[in-house]
């Protein structure tokens, strides 16, 4: 029987997940991807941060850093080609200030 899903409400703020947290559950929800999936998503880096830089928001056109819940970065799986002598690394970022606040508002996750 599968767990409960677990409610903003039902953890105090002082309970609230951590950084270290947040990136055990992304590297859990990557593993747990269906095969189809999870192939393209092989050597993608997780990183988590309280925020996103004040740069990526001006950039993206967001007026709010709550907007902005998390980021991909790298090159579109459409336009690699296998010429490409060092790709660089794609990378997921993780902002937990943002997500812990939509989480709240929307009451589970």
């Amino acid at each position: 029987m599968p767990a409960p899903p677990l409610y903003a409400a039902d953890i105090p703020p002082e309970k609230d997940p951590g950084l270290d947290d947040f990136h055990a559950i992304a590297t859990e929800a990557l593993a747990a991807l269906p095969e189809a999936f999870k192939k393209h998503a092989l050597g993608v880096v997780v990183r988590v941060a309280e925020w996103p830089e004040d740069e990526v928001l001006e950039e993206m056109g967001f007026e709010s850093p709550y907007d902005l819940l998390g980021l991909y970065q790298g090159v579109a799986l459409t336009e690699r080609s296998s010429g490409d002598v060092a790709p660089p690394v794609d990378m997921v970022f993780l902002y937990r200030q943002p997500l812990l606040a939509y989480w709240e508002d929307t009451g589970y996750d």
